[in-house]
Order: structure tokens, then sequence, then C-alpha cells
């Protein structure tokens, strides 16, 4: 049996490494790791050490060093396809039938369309157009060039750039894919001034932009099929080709910048859009679930925040609001995919430290969400974990409030938030005189 690489990653992000050896193992906290005698070798002082931020263990005796699986596998003597179906079987996560499913990522190119003869409309200033590989920091606030008039067409296609191709291949990868998609979505941001002021209003500098990857991606109806006409299959199993009743096919994200989207391996997985015009309903598109892309499983933020050695750990509303915090020097927030929080994302982050937070509006949208969000982490909380509720003011996001309190001052009302044992109470007596019995 051969099991894709994707797979055994969504495993381990599932599995807590210390209850995993907590059932060999009497290990003890100790700061920010467990310790206990090492079950691989005899010995009466711990050296065994236990790393639930990095989901793995090492002993400074024999040197024994992995993740749940090696363990697993270690200390019982078991091969690596019994010990995956185990850990399958207590995760949920179906392992594939056959070798068939480890194809799951392929998906059939297209033959390489012939070549067309150039337009005027497609001289291109490189600053502005990285090839493929090249991250693309630009000043998105420079003032926009008018082109000469000679150069204006009435092909609507005309300014876009056809990703670069090699030779015709058989098939193509996802991952691959979406990779090319998000430099696309890169390049066409010098080319919007409306997403660039979008940007400006949020305060976004260019390094933030270059950083975040962002994005836009054009209004027409059928840009990715013009940029990528070899890969208009993988474009269908990734969802952002859609179908239309009477048979027409039309892209799913249109005249939104782009966030994208990144697994803890830092991937490309999916995008999210939000609209130019706050009339457009809804106002955020995520790409939907596919083979590489799961949002009940994904925060967004997470693999950034583990890039800039985050310790403290606070989930937020959006997108806007885990970027606006990075910038100010806020690391380790993050966001789910516009979906409600679950256990598995609380889970993810408890894996990251034993203390979250979790920041909610003010409003009763927000606190119709914080007394969901109780719910569900009340069975998580053992093993010394905390999480603290953050409920901000009324009408403010989390850039606002800094905007509003400066960053010592939101600092100070983050470290003083509540935990969910004063928050309950809190909650449970809001609409009760407990001043009697």
């Amino acid at each position: 049996m051969a099991i894709p690489q994707h797979t055994i990653d969504q495993i381990l992000d599932r599995t807590d490494i210390v209850d995993v050896i907590g059932q060999y193992v009497k290990l003890k906290k100790t700061g920010r790791t467990y310790s206990g005698c090492c079950p691989f070798h005899q010995e009466k002082s711990p050296s065994f050490h236990v790393y639930r931020d990095k989901q793995y263990f090492h002993c400074f005796g024999c040197q024994a060093n992995g993740n749940a699986i090696r363990f697993l596998m270690d200390i019982g003597s078991r091969n690596f396809i019994e010990v995956m179906k185990d850990l399958s079987s207590q995760t949920g996560i179906e392992l594939p039938k056959d070798n068939k499913d480890s194809n799951r990522l392929k998906y059939k190119r297209e033959a390489k369309p012939k070549p067309v003869a150039a337009s005027p409309a497609k001289t291109a200033d490189t600053s502005t157009n990285p090839t493929p590989g090249q991250s693309a920091y630009f000043d998105p606030f420079a003032e926009i060039q008018t082109p000469e008039a000679e150069f204006y067409t009435d092909d609507p296609f005309a300014a876009f750039e056809q990703m670069p191709t090699a030779e015709a291949q058989a098939d193509g990868n996802l991952y691959d894919l979406l990779e090319n998609i998000a430099q696309f979505y890169e390049r066409q941001l010098p080319n919007s001034p409306s997403a660039q002021q979008y940007f400006k209003q949020r305060g976004l500098t260019a390094e933030t932009i270059a950083y975040w990857r962002l994005g836009y991606a054009p209004e027409d109806w059928q840009h990715l099929e013009k940029a990528f006409p070899q890969d208009i299959e993988g474009l269908k199993l990734l969802g952002l080709i859609r179908t239309s009743d009477s048979g027409r096919d039309f892209d799913l994200l249109r005249d939104r910048v782009i966030f994208p989207i990144r697994d803890s391996k830092g991937r490309v997985v999916g995008f999210g859009g939000r609209a130019l015009n706050d009339e457009i309903k809804p106002k955020y598109i995520n790409s939907p679930d596919s083979e590489v892309f799961h949002k009940n499983q994904l925060l967004y933020g997470l693999y950034e925040g583990r890039k800039q050695k985050a310790q403290d750990w606070l989930m937020v509303e959006g997108y806007m609001d885990v970027i606006a915090l990075q910038q100010y020097g806020i690391h380790g927030a993050v966001a789910t995919l516009g979906t409600a929080s679950n256990t598995d994302h609380l889970n993810i982050l408890f894996k990251q430290n034993n203390r979250i937070t979790i920041a909610f509006d003010g409003d009763a949208a927000g606190q119709k969400a914080a007394r969901r969000t109780l719910e569900i982490a009340l069975p998580l909380l053992n093993d010394g974990r905390e999480l603290k509720f953050f409920v901000l003011p009324n009408d403010h996001d989390p850039d606002s409030l800094i905007r509003r309190e400066g960053i010592e001052n939101f600092r100070r009302l983050l470290d003083q938030a509540p935990l969910l044992s004063d928050f309950v109470f809190a909650h449970l007596t809001q609409n009760h005189d407990i001043a009697t019995p």
C-alpha cells in the first residue's frame, strides 16, 4: 500500500504526540516540554523529552527520536503500514485502498496550444511581472502609468500574460498548479488600482503584501482558462472553474483581492477572495474543499506564525486581522477559513502552546461564537491546557483597536483576557443578581 505524503501529513496534524506517548511513558510537564524515563533503554534519571509544539520526541541518553509514527513503530516493533492503520482509525482519516489513490494529486494536461502572435499590449515591465518562482516585491502604491493610446485594444485578455509553460507533459500536479496560480494573482495586483487602493486603505505596507503573497483576480469570467489553457482539468478539480446550468465554464474568483492559503508546510492549497465592492455578496469566497484543501483542518496564518517562531497564539475572525496583527509585530494570530471553530482547530493550536486565546467581537454574533467555542473547548481542556477569551469592544476588530489604543495598550488588554473559568462565571451571571442567595 502506497500512502501519499499529504495523507501522512494530515494524520500527523491530527495526532497529539503527547497523548500517544503518554499511553506508554509517564510524562511530567517541564516548561514547554514533557519528560520521562526513556522506554528504549534503562535509566533512572529522565532524559526522554517530548515536544508538543514540534510533534517530536528525543532521548538525550540513547538518541532515539522521531514523530508519533516512529515512536509507535519502535515501541511495538510494528511496521509502518500497521501503525498508519491504527492512526487512521483514531483520526478518522482514510488511507488509500490501492495505489490508484496515490494519483489523486495528478491530472491530465492538455496539449500545448499553438503559439499566438504577441500583442503590443503584452509588453511587460519585469519589475511588476517577475518570472515564476520570484516574489512580487513591488511598490503597490506607486503612481499607475497610463499606457499610450496606440496600445489600447478591444481584446479583453490582451493584458494577460500567459503563464510560461514547458513542453506538454502527460500529468500535472495540483500543488504545482496552485503555486503557479498564486504567482499569477500576485502579478495581477499592480494592474488593478482598486485592489491596490483597498490594501492601502487597510494600512498594509508593500513588505506585508509581499510577505503574505496577496494578489488580485481579474474581473473577466474566464481569465484562468486564458492563463492556464493546459490545466483546465486541474482547475476544475480545485473548484476554481465552475460550470453553469447552461454548461458554460466560469471562474470562481473574479474582481477580488486574493489571499493565498498555505498549509502547515507552506504549500499553497487554496485561495480566499474578498470583493472590492461591499455591495457584492458574499463578501468573501474561499476555494471549495479538494484533494489538497480541507478548510475544517486548516488555519490561516499557522504556517507564517510557525515561521516567525510565535510563542503566543490568538484565534481571530478574518484574514485581514491576522495580517494586520503580524504587521504590528504580534505573531501567532490565526483565523478559520470561513467556518466556525471546531475541535480540530483548537487541537492544532494546543499543539503549539498549552495556553491559547480566542478573540471575539463584542456584538451578538461574537457572543454567540464565544458560547459555541466554550462548549466545544470544555472536553479539550486537560493536562494543563488553558483557554482565554478576549472580547473586543463593539465596532472594533484587532486592527482598529490597535490603532485606537496603541500596540502597548493592546498587548496589555490581550494579557488581561479572562480564562475560560472566569468567562463562564461572568457569562452565566450577567443576567442574574448574585448579591443574594
